[in-house]
């Protein structure tokens, strides 16, 4: 097996007997106030180092290196998969942009 044919291996933390609603339940036994307290906090910290920037968060940087080393096989699909990746990325930022304008509009 040559280093283009390798797939790494999932997470074997899974159980592949839970269900969605184990998730479900966990997020309902939390305080929404809470929750929406911590996700005001991500949405800020985010914001202020800039929005979603490939060279700042390593999951990014990972699926650039695995769609850049791609196996043969896929080498048609590389160019679509990475528009994808940026047309997400670019989504995630307007978003940011937009939520970060609703909030200093709704603070003044």
């Amino acid at each position: 097996m040559s280093d283009l044919d390798y797939i790494p291996e999932r997470d074997n933390d899974y159980d592949e007997n839970e269900t969605d609603d184990t998730f479900e339940e966990y997020v309902d036994k939390l305080d929404k106030d809470e929750l929406m307290a911590h996700q005001d906090k991500v949405f800020k910290k985010l914001i202020n180092e800039g929005g979603l920037r490939t060279e700042n968060i390593i999951e990014i940087q990972y699926l650039m290196e695995l769609i850049r080393y791609c196996p043969e096989k896929y080498k048609d699909k590389q160019i679509p998969i990475a528009k994808c990746l940026e047309l997400i990325i670019n989504l995630a930022n307007q978003f940011l942009y937009i939520y970060d304008k609703q909030v200093s509009k709704n603070k003044d």
